[in-house]
């Protein structure tokens, strides 16, 4: 026992080899069009977990992302234009529908902060100023050599970058101090996959309160652009109408 023990001590002390500088993640990104896009959304609805799953596309250049949310009664068309989020009712349209011309009516939701909506350019530029690349990892996937790199997010109310100060914000209101993102990288340098996560603490997870938030992209370049609703089409917010 005494020698596994030894070992395992100098297994768990040995120095590590460098993971080298990380990728040139703006370089990877310019130019990149559309991705499918995932969200898993988990909370706390009386000691049972709710499990949100939004489904769809983003168009990168554009700053544009169209899902669907299915919901316990049906499902929910849900627009992203850059940092500000709009719903259709359901029943109002079949979900997933193509936009009209005019008149599809969207309902303004909520605004997420800068470097963390769910378009990749400000989360890049957040990961390149905040992140510390904590492992790469080679894997093999769909028959696609791949490194795995993964960044660990864990701003403080002190820094005085904004970008962190604001980030901070937004974990505190989830309940959490961190964030991770992975980058699925191939042999070449191009994107393969990218996830990020928000995990609540156990003792600091509270009723109705947020479990854990994953969103991920993948098959990027599918040839799915998508189009700005026209501007009679998009209500202000309210505290600009």
């Amino acid at each position: 026992m005494l020698r596994r023990m030894s070992r395992l001590r100098r297994l768990l002390t040995a120095r590590r080899p460098p993971l080298g500088p990380p990728p040139d993640l703006q370089r990877i990104w310019r130019g990149l069009g559309t991705a499918r896009t995932a969200h898993t959304i988990v909370r706390d609805d009386h000691n049972r977990d709710t499990v949100l799953r939004i489904l769809g596309v983003t168009d990168f250049a554009n700053d544009l992302e169209r899902s669907v949310e299915t919901i316990e009664d049906g499902c929910m068309d849900i627009l992203r234009i850059g940092t500000e989020i709009y719903y259709r009712p359901p029943g109002t349209e079949p979900c997933g529908a193509g936009p009209r011309a005019t008149g599809e009516r969207w309902i303004w939701a909520d605004s997420l902060p800068g470097c963390t909506n769910h378009g990749l350019h400000p989360a890049i530029t957040m990961i390149e100023r905040l992140g510390r690349l904590r492992s790469v990892t080679p894997e093999k996937r769909d028959g696609e050599r791949l490194r795995r790199h993964v960044f660990l997010l864990r701003p403080s109310a002190q820094q005085e970058d904004p970008m962190a100060a604001e980030l901070h914000r937004y974990l505190e209101l989830h309940s959490t101090d961190q964030m991770t993102w992975e980058l699925w990288l191939t042999a070449d340098d191009r994107p393969w996959r990218v996830r990020s996560r928000v995990i609540t603490p156990r003792s600091w997870r509270t009723p109705q309160g947020l479990i854990s938030m994953t969103s991920e992209h993948w098959d990027f370049g599918i040839p799915d652009r998508l189009t700005r609703p026209s501007p009679e089409d998009i209500p202000p917010r309210p505290s600009e109408a």
